[in-house]
């Protein structure tokens, strides 16, 4: 049964590739010497944190051009050290002493270099992983045990280890992204046996994807992502901003006007999303909050996830024949992706949820479980909206 409803999206339009799928392949990892007050600032920041004196080297920091940023590599970079710095000035005092203003040292180039990315002022995946990654031995493969973090905000080899995990997952997912892509234009060209190869292909990404997820308490403690780590991915409508009558962050020299943004999370990576465009997963009443997410999200990559619902059916394909091979192998991808929403949420038990109530973890972060009922029920539905029919727990 062919099908001639939709486009095939191309990986190359959207910048993806089938070896480092979403990730800015081997990212820069220093500025010129212009910029290098930034660099200087970010290498040092972890230590800055601890010591509190964040805010005033930012305050004595000079105001760079960030037009003079020569490329779109530079610009990657700088985003990261920029947001980065961010969320330190904001965060380093606590919720009781975040701030009304960012200055503009900061906030005039972060918001210049997010505008020419098209991404909002924020730290997202874009930042925090998909360009914040590097090998320790340039001569050998990138994978897990070769992965650390170009800059790293809080937490030391544990947040190097965390960001690691993310982009060995990202670097999973390249094969699938590529095979989903194929599995379009084999419903398109009714090819089954490329069909099904492009299935075995997505299923096998999806079980790297979790091994790789599974990988997280081997370096990355508990308690250190619940107390360095964590509460610098919060956002600017936290209860923090809205106990202090704050309205949000207000970017010193680009608008009066201060700006929410939810926090940073691994619901923000196009990955997921895209399995369930390619899949055809049915989000009923959770489709608006993942579309939210999409904001935080590169546009080519969010425009690669809309490419990708709007392609050929490979659902309806395998439903709509007897191939009983192609169904099994099809449910095979929603079970294993539903797997991978469980373990997902066996990570937010382990490294939030255990800390419910435990304010002495972290004095500075007093109602940082304030939300934790809202998102572990979020992640439910939706790993219970992936679950092919018959599948249990």
């Amino acid at each position: 049964m062919a099908s001639d409803v939709g486009n095939v999206p191309r990986l190359e339009d959207y910048h993806v590739s089938r070896k480092f799928g979403f990730l800015l392949e081997d990212p820069l990892t220093d500025l010129p010497e212009y910029f290098q007050p930034w660099m200087r600032l970010a290498r040092n920041m972890e230590a800055m944190i601890k010591n509190e004196t964040i805010r005033e080297e930012i305050h004595q920091m000079p105001l760079l051009d960030h037009t003079r940023l020569a490329n779109h590599r530079e610009q990657r970079l700088a985003q990261v050290a920029l947001s980065f710095m961010m969320q330190a000035y904001v965060w380093v005092f606590g919720e009781d002493g975040v701030p009304a203003v960012l200055p503009k040292q900061v906030a005039v180039p972060l918001a210049g270099v997010c505008e020419h990315l098209g991404m909002l002022p924020f730290i997202t995946n874009m930042a925090y992983g998909l360009a914040n990654w590097k090998r320790k031995d340039p001569t050998k493969a990138p994978d897990l045990e070769n992965l650390e973090t170009i800059i790293t905000l809080n937490g030391g080899n544990d947040f190097s280890w965390l960001l690691s995990v993310y982009v060995t997952m990202e670097m999973d997912c390249g094969p699938a992204l590529g095979a989903m892509v194929d599995a379009q234009q084999a419903v398109k060209n009714n090819d089954t046996p490329k069909l099904t190869e492009a299935l075995e292909i997505m299923e096998l990404s999806l079980q790297n994807m979790k091994k790789t997820l599974s990988r997280m308490y081997e370096q990355c403690a508990p308690e250190v992502f619940y107390k360095d780590i964590w509460p610098y991915f919060h956002g600017f409508n936290s209860d923090a901003f809205i106990n202090k009558g704050l309205g949000g962050l207000i970017y010193e020299g680009v608008s009066p006007e201060p700006k929410q943004f939810i926090g940073a999370s691994f619901a923000q990576s196009s990955t997921i999303q895209s399995f369930d465009a390619a899949l055809g997963v049915e989000l009923g009443t959770l489709k608006t909050k993942v579309e939210e997410t999409r904001g935080y999200m590169p546009p080519a990559h969010r425009e690669f996830i809309i490419a990708l619902w709007h392609g050929p059916s490979i659902k309806t394909y395998v439903e709509s024949g007897n191939n009983k091979e192609l169904q099994q192998l099809y449910n095979g991808c929603l079970e294993v992706l539903t797997q991978f929403r469980s373990c997902h949420i066996q990570m937010v038990v382990r490294y939030l949820i255990i800390f419910d109530g435990k304010k002495e973890v972290n004095p500075k972060f007093p109602n940082a479980s304030s939300h934790f009922t809202e998102i572990m029920g979020f992640l439910k539905n939706l790993r219970d909206t992936t679950k092919p029919a018959g599948l249990l727990d």
